[in-house]
């Protein structure tokens, strides 16, 4: 009977051990399965600074296109509001001319080879 209680909380301690080393073991593959996912998983910081990058281009085209979109709209308003502007149009886009003019087509030929 000696031998089986000396043998008790030995075997009580190891058990303890053995469940506190599994713990700790838990714990950190948790911790580096979370470090794994910060650094190169899904929403990670790669990631974000990839998506930074790309939100910056974009605002880039936006404003561009943003720049493009005011020149038309004066565009558009200079049509409507005046003649000159549509008349301007029409000759440079069109090719017209007003029933007093003249227009006058100068072709150049092309260099003839020996």
């Amino acid at each position: 009977m000696i031998n089986k209680q000396s043998s008790s909380p030995a075997s009580e301690r190891s058990i303890a051990d053995i469940f506190l080393q599994g713990f700790i073991i838990f714990l950190l593959s948790i911790l580096v399965l979370l470090q794994y996912r910060l650094w190169s998983g899904e929403g990670s910081i790669a990631e974000a600074q990839t998506l930074k990058s790309r939100i910056a281009e974009q605002q880039k085209k936006n404003a561009q296109l943003a720049n493009d979109n005011d020149r038309l709209m004066n565009q558009v308003a200079a049509l409507k509001q005046g003649l000159d502007a549509v008349e301007s149009r029409a000759r440079e886009d069109l090719g017209m001319v007003k029933s007093d003019e003249t227009f006058y087509l100068l072709i150049e030929q092309p260099a003839t080879q020996p």
